[in-house]
């Protein structure tokens, strides 16, 4: 289990069939008022034609967005996917107004909102979900100097809010620490907070202690050490 995690983050792992959509809806209900919005269900995807970062970040074209924040179209309010009910439902017997469809966002400031909401009372790894999506929020500056400008349109779809860097580094802080992320991607948000010594010596300790899963991803594991001691914060695509 631990390997297919593993892979499955640094994208190693893909479907080789085509995205596919059935013909029934997800129809999500607000946790607030009620209100719902629907998304069509996915048969099958695959990350072909995907960019990743090395902070697991990616944009895939024929894959369902990472985002798990929606801000509801009637009260206003934002809530994260675990929060609301939902049912798939053979589109026909969807009901016209339920048909409005729902947005994923990934902003920081309305992922911070859900975070805040629910401050002392998430599980640790539904906090590690959110803290991540903040993560990748505060990361995209990188992202859009990186991509090249034939891309614009996935440039463009970068958001960047008025994050400050002490909110940044107090919610990579908590991510190191947590136990609920693997060791080596703590040791990537640790590279990001410029602690390039802990940042190594996590590295170190996940090579010898899971040899198996550092050679599966051997690769990208050596590009993050070179980037340890060059000392370069910034994230990159793999």
């Amino acid at each position: 289990m631990k390997k297919l995690i593993v892979a499955a983050l640094l994208g190693i792992i893909t479907t080789t069939k085509a995205m596919t959509i059935t013909d029934n809806l997800i129809v999500w209900e607000c946790p607030y008022c009620g209100a719902k919005a629907s998304e069509r269900e996915l048969g099958s995807w695959n990350t072909f034609g995907a960019v990743f970062w090395s902070d697991c970040f990616r944009i895939a074209p024929m894959a369902p967005s990472q985002d798990i924040v929606s801000r509801c179209w009637k009260c206003n309010k934002v809530f994260a996917k675990w929060q609301a009910k939902h049912k798939s439902i053979l589109e026909g017997k969807v009901p016209r107004e339920d048909r409005r469809r729902i947005k994923w966002i990934g902003d920081y400031s309305a992922v911070k909102e859900v975070l805040d909401a629910w401050k002392g009372k998430l599980k640790p790894e539904l906090e590690c979900e959110l803290r991540m999506r903040m993560l990748w929020a505060a990361n995209h500056k990188y992202r859009k100097a990186t991509l090249d400008a034939s891309n614009e349109r996935l440039v463009e779809g970068l958001r960047i809010d008025g994050i400050t860097v002490p909110e940044a580094q107090e919610n990579m802080l908590k991510l190191s620490s947590s136990t609920n992320l693997p060791m080596w991607l703590r040791a990537e948000v640790l590279r990001e907070m410029g602690k390039f010594g802990a940042a190594q010596k996590m590295m170190d300790d996940f090579a010898k202690s899971n040899p198996g899963d550092f050679k599966e991803g051997e690769d990208y594991f050596k590009d993050v050490l070179e980037r340890i001691k060059e000392k370069d914060v910034k994230v990159f695509k793999r």
